[in-house]
């Protein structure tokens, strides 16, 4: 009882303290529907910035995939240049958002047409996918992504039948091949990119810092570089022999806490990294993006990160001084050899 006593002698000043330091300005509470129309409107402003987003991604990494064929190998795809959803692909809230904007339902239909693809000026935003090759699509986006990619395998010119305006209309489209390194925008605020093997992935906190198109042209090819280079597996084997290299030494009865398997991970990481970023540019110089001054995007990032311009992003990383410095080189490289083969070809026209 005494410590009662005690605990409410002690708490009770306090709370007449809190109660004390309520706001004098008193709001009246929002009522449903104002909630729900004020949900509506950020709910659709959000998805059409997403999607502004992942557009412009796609804009940026579609020459990248189109103009360097080559390096990608047998990892390749047709595309027309299109993005397709339909009404299962939304939960609630955003599934009556997105009703409302383009009035869908389980049909596919035409969320976007990139201006660099096969569809641009014969798709418009909005079209319902009807059928390709006279064979319906199914409902649902997953079935008709697969019926899409089936009737594209062979490369040949497809007749696509949209309903637009109640309206049938066939078009007829060649679909353009591309590397097959689908380029993924992550929700992340970090300024970070990175690549699997497999896919490309960007996150919103790079989209916002590279502003330039060339800087985020700069970045993807890196991550493509890493992929046609084949990075990832030669971490992975690295780090297995490193991991073997472990479990010898604890069988012979020397303490081995992952040592070799984390010295394994990171062998070469640094020279992987160096080799990505100028096999990188040599991609975008292909694919037709201004290269000039791209050092100094690298510039810019030790401004945000101060600690890398002597210590590199973590241990894989070199610093952003060598980065700058190793770019600027192959830079004048790739334009003295552009130079160089313009005026071979000049004087062969002569």
């Amino acid at each position: 009882m005494r410590h009662w006593k005690r605990y409410i002698s002690l708490i009770l000043p306090t709370l007449i303290i809190l109660g004390c330091s309520s706001p004098s300005l008193t709001t009246q509470t929002p009522s449903k529907d104002e909630i729900k129309q004020e949900q509506s409107i950020q709910l659709e402003k959000a998805f059409r910035y997403q999607l502004q987003q992942q557009t412009r991604l796609a804009e940026v990494a579609r020459p990248l995939l189109t103009k360097n064929i080559e390096a990608c190998g047998k990892r390749t795809k047709p595309s027309l240049g299109i993005f397709i959803h339909s009404l299962d692909d939304y939960k609630k809230p955003k599934k009556a958002v997105t009703k409302t904007i383009y009035s869908l339902n389980e049909q596919p239909n035409v969320l976007q047409v990139l201006s660099n693809g096969p569809a641009h000026q014969k798709l418009k935003v909005g079209d319902k996918l009807i059928s390709i090759n006279k064979q319906p699509f199914p409902k649902g986006t997953a079935k008709s992504i697969k019926h899409l990619s089936n009737n594209l395998k062979d490369q040949t010119v497809v007749e696509l039948t949209v309903e637009r305006d109640e309206d049938l209309i066939t078009l007829s489209m060649k679909p353009e091949l591309l590397c097959n390194y689908p380029v993924i925008l992550s929700p992340s605020d970090a300024i970070n990119g990175y690549a699997d093997g497999s896919t490309i992935v960007i996150t919103q906190g790079l989209m916002r810092f590279a502003q330039d198109d060339n800087e985020l042209a700069l970045i993807i090819a890196h991550e493509m570089a890493h992929n046609t280079q084949h990075h990832i597996p030669q971490r992975i084997k690295n780090s297995s022999l490193g991991l073997l290299l472990d479990t010898a030494l604890l069988a012979s009865g020397i303490p081995s806490p992952l040592i070799a398997t984390g010295l394994g991970a990171n062998l070469y990481t640094q020279q992987y990294e160096i080799e990505a970023d100028l096999i990188g540019l040599q991609l975008m110089h292909k694919a037709g993006f201004e290269i000039e001054g791209l050092d100094l995007f690298w510039q810019k990032m030790a401004a945000v990160h101060p600690s890398t311009i002597t210590k590199g992003k973590e241990i894989s990383h070199p610093t952003t001084v060598e980065r700058s410095i190793l770019i600027r080189k192959e830079i004048t490289r790739l334009k003295n050899l552009t130079s160089s083969v313009n005026q071979t070809s000049a004087t062969t026209l002569q």
